[in-house]
This record gives structure tokens, sequence and C-alpha cells, in this order.
């Protein structure tokens, strides 16, 4: 359960309470026609990109859904996306969303990887 406020420190030391914004900043990722744009939301996006994969490699996809970056620590989205993606995928197919605890800097871990 994701609480409905939550203070947060500003760089000069003075705190601010965050309700409501918390979530609509959020729901932009989902529904970005809810602050006037045209793309594709987050769950769409993560739908396309596995329906335009081999078919045979689909339902690998769908069980392995990785979440990587800051915004990902976003309280809720990981719930968010599983549930979309599997509201919209048939009932037969495994949906996991993968949510490494140190996701925010995961992509700078894997980049020495690469590199060497």
């Amino acid at each position: 359960q994701v609480p409905l406020w939550a203070f947060h420190e500003l760089p000069d030391g003075q705190e601010v309470r965050l309700t409501t914004e918390r979530f609509r900043c959020m729901e932009a990722l989902f529904s970005p026609s809810a602050v006037g744009r045209e793309e594709d939301g987050l769950s769409a996006c993560v739908l396309g990109a596995i329906a335009a994969a081999p078919i045979d490699a689909r339902r690998d996809l769908y069980a392995s859904i990785v979440l990587s970056g800051g915004t990902s620590l976003a309280p809720g989205l990981e719930a968010r996306l599983l549930r979309d993606v599997d509201a919209a995928t048939p009932s037969t197919v495994r949906v996991k969303v993968i949510s490494n605890p140190a996701r925010e800097t995961l992509s700078w871990q894997g980049a020495p990887l690469l590199s060497s």
C-alpha cells in the first residue's frame, strides 16, 4: 500500500508535504494524454515492443519485463505496469515485472561490463 502523502526535503532544508501530485506526475507515464501529449503510455510501449518481437520470443519477454532507472523507483509503478500488461494479455500468458532494488544505478552497473 502506497501512502497518500509524504514529506520531501528541498535542497535548502525546507520540507514540503506532497499529496496527489505524487500520483498525478506518474500518471503521465501511463496516460500522456492527461498532460496533452499524443504519445503512447508506458504500458502501451511495453506491449508494442513485445508485439514487434518474433512470436516465439514473446512468452519469454512477457515473463521478464525489467524496470531500470530512477523513475522506476516511483511507488506503485511496478504494480501498475504489471496490472496493465497482465490485463492486455491472454490468461495463459505469465506476466512478470522484475525490479532490482538497485535499479536506480542498474544502467551504470551494466556499462562497465559491456565496455570490458
